[in-house]
C-alpha cells in the first residue's frame, strides 16, 4: 500500500449474494478491498468468522492462529509450514525495547504520511487522561509515554503502536455513546499493548514486508493495514475484550456499556453500513464476542448497571472538538543522549531481522 492510499476501501459485491460454504450463513453484501491482496474484496462470515475473497469466486483466507496474519497468494491460498511473521521474532521472549521503539518510529512516519490526524488540545488532554487510567488498570506496559492520536476517517479503525500510541479514527470515536463505551474501546487496545500482541505483529509484519522488497514507508503501511483489516487473531481479540471489560469495571464504569456498544455496531453491520466493514472484518463475530463477555460479567461483581457512564462529559467533549481541525501526528519521542547507542543498535537490528525474514521467506516450505 502506497503512502497516499487509504485502507480497506469498500468494494461492491458480486451480483449474487454469497454464502459461507462452511456454515451456509449469508456473507456481507460489501467487501473490503485489501491492498496487500491487489485490491481484492474480502468478506467475513458473521456467524463462524471465516474470511472469504469475493472475486472471481469465493476462496477461504486462512490466518495464523498466533498473530492473525492472513495467507493469500495470487495463485491461490498458500499456508506456510510456519508463519513468517511469527518466525521473525524469538518465541516466548519479550521484544527488546529499542527494537520496538525503532519499529514504532517507522510506523508513525508511515501513518503521518498517509492519514490526516486531527483533534484539539482539550480533546488530547481528555483522551490521554483516560488512556493513562486504563494503562494503570490493565497493568504495567513497556511503553514510556502512552498517548492517543486521532485521524479523520468515518470508518471504525484502531491500532496500537508499540511505543504506546493508541490510534483511533474519528468514526470509531463517534460510534461511542458515552465515556464508558470509549473506555472499553481504548482498553481493548491497551490490552494488546500490555500483552505485546500489537508489537509482535507489527514489528514482524513490517520486517517481512521490507524483506519482500517493499519500499520502507509502503512496507510499514502494509503492516498497519494488516492489523486494521485482519486484527490479531480471534484468540487475542477475545483476550483483549476480557481485559478491557475488567479494566472498565475496575475504574468504576458500567461494564454493560461494552455490550451496548457491540449490539449497536452489530445492528449497523446488518444494515450494511460501510463504516463498520473494516471493524467487522478485523474482529470475531459480535455474537461470539458478546457470549465471551457475558461469561466474564456473570463471574464478576458488582452487578452491571451500577457504574458510571459519563455520557454528558463525553458528548460535550466531542461537540467541542468539531469541526475537526488538523493536528499532525507528532514524531516519536527522541531518546535521551545516554541511550543513543541502543537506538543505533535497534536500527541495525531492524535491518538484520529484515534480512532474516527474507531468508525465511525463501527457505520456508508450505503445507
Amino acid at each position: 500500500m502506497g503512502a497516499g492510499e487509504s485502507v480497506g476501501e469498500t468494494v461492491s459485491s458480486t451480483a449474487l449474494r454469497l454464502a459461507c460454504s462452511r456454515c451456509g450463513e449469508a456473507l456481507p453484501e460489501r467487501g473490503e478491498a485489501v491492498g496487500a491482496f491487489g485490491g481484492l474484496g474480502v468478506v467475513r462470515c458473521p456467524y463462524c468468522g471465516r474470511r472469504w475473497t469475493e472475486q472471481p469466486e469465493p476462496r477461504e483466507i486462512p490466518a495464523c492462529e498466533g498473530c492473525g496474519s492472513p495467507y493469500l497468494e495470487s495463485t491461490g491460498v498458500e499456508v506456510p509450514a510456519e508463519c513468517p511473521v511469527c518466525a521473525t521474532l524469538p518465541r516466548g521472549e519479550p521484544i527488546e525495547a529499542g527494537l520496538a521503539q525503532a519499529a514504532a518510529a517507522e510506523l508513525r512516519g508511515a501513518l503521518a504520511a498517509s492519514r490526516e490526524f486531527v483533534g484539539s488540545e482539550t480533546l488530547q488532554v481528555y483522551l490521554d487522561a483516560l488512556l493513562g487510567r486504563l494503562v494503570q488498570a490493565v497493568g504495567p506496559a513497556r511503553a514510556g509515554s502512552p498517548t492517543v492520536a486521532v485521524f479523520d476517517d468515518s470508518r471504525l479503525l484502531s491500532l496500537a503502536i508499540p511505543d504506546g500510541t493508541v490510534v483511533l479514527s474519528t468514526g470509531l470515536l463517534a460510534s461511542c455513546g458515552d465515556e464508558a463505551e470509549l473506555a472499553f474501546v481504548v482498553g481493548h487496545e491497551v490490552a494488546h499493548l500490555a500483552s505485546e500482541t500489537s508489537a509482535r505483529r507489527l514489528v514482524g509484519a513490517g520486517l517481512v514486508s521490507v524483506a519482500r522488497g517493499s519500499e520502507p514507508q509502503a512496507a510499514w503501511n502494509e503492516a498497519a493495514e494488516g492489523v486494521l483489516l485482519f486484527g490479531y487473531g480471534d484468540a487475542q481479540e477475545h483476550a483483549a475484550d476480557r481485559v478491557a471489560v475488567e479494566a472498565v469495571r475496575r475504574l468504576g464504569y458500567d461494564p454493560e456499556a461494552a455490550m451496548h456498544w457491540l449490539e449497536r455496531l452489530e445492528r449497523r453491520g446488518r444494515r450494511a453500513d460501510p463504516a463498520v466493514g473494516p471493524w467487522a472484518l478485523a474482529h470475531p463475530p459480535v455474537s461470539r464476542r458478546r457470549l465471551e463477555l457475558d461469561r466474564v460479567l456473570a463471574r464478576s461483581a458488582p452487578a452491571c448497571g451500577t457504574g458510571k457512564l459519563n455520557r454528558e462529559v463525553f458528548q460535550r467533549m466531542l461537540q467541542r472538538s468539531r469541526p475537526w481541525t488538523p493536528r499532525p501526528l507528532a514524531p516519536a519521542a527522541q531518546p535521551r543522549p545516554r541511550r543513543r547507542r541502543s537506538w543505533g543498535w535497534a536500527a541495525a537490528a531492524l535491518a538484520a531481522l529484515a534480512f532474516l525474514a527474507a531468508w525465511l521467506l525463501w527457505a520456508m516450505p508450505t503445507r
